[in-house]
């Protein structure tokens, strides 16, 4: 897959909108994404005090 920074900018008026939309959307992916890893690692690290966990 191309990288947004490969795709080198908007070409057409519209494309203005929409490559800022497109944009914006990979960024809060990019974000969430590292943030789920980041709760797994934690979860993974959580020693579960009862027996019914």
């Amino acid at each position: 897959m191309e990288k947004l920074e490969d795709y080198g900018g908007p070409r057409f008026i519209n494309d203005t909108f929409y490559f800022g939309i497109c944009k914006e959307q990979i960024e809060q992916h990019e974000t969430a994404d590292a943030r789920k890893k980041e709760l797994e690692e934690e979860l993974q690290s959580v020693e579960y005090e009862s027996p019914e966990y």
